[in-house]
Formats: C-alpha cells, structure tokens, sequence
C-alpha cells in the first residue's frame, strides 16, 4: 500500500520514518502507519512528534 500511496503523490510513514526505508527482521514485525496525502501525514507526524515531546502515550515510537 505504502509504495502505492507513495507513486500518487502520498506518504506513509511509523511517524519518524519512511515505511518503504524498513527492512523487516520477521514475518511478524508490526508497525505504527500513517498513510495518506503528504499533508495528513505530515500533520499527523508533527503532532506525534509533540506528543513524545511532552513525554506522552506515543513515547515509545520515539526510541
């Protein structure tokens, strides 16, 4: 999905990285996504990133 998005113009992003920069380790890896116009992904990726600024829920995804 993420690769499609991507070609159309969209992002798709954990909230601090790029989803199509993952390697995966194994068949069950799960991970935050985000996916959507640039400027949805965008916003919601500032926001998270206030988020674990202030120390709040998303704060592992900072690690």
């Amino acid at each position: 999905m993420a690769f499609i998005v991507e070609n159309a113009g969209g992002k798709a992003s954990t909230g601090n990285q790029r989803i199509l920069d993952i390697t995966p380790t194994g068949i069950h890896d799960r991970l935050p996504l985000f996916i959507g116009s640039k400027k949805d992904v965008e916003l919601a990726e500032e926001r998270l990133a206030a988020t674990v600024k202030k120390g709040g829920w998303f704060k592992w995804l900072s690690g």
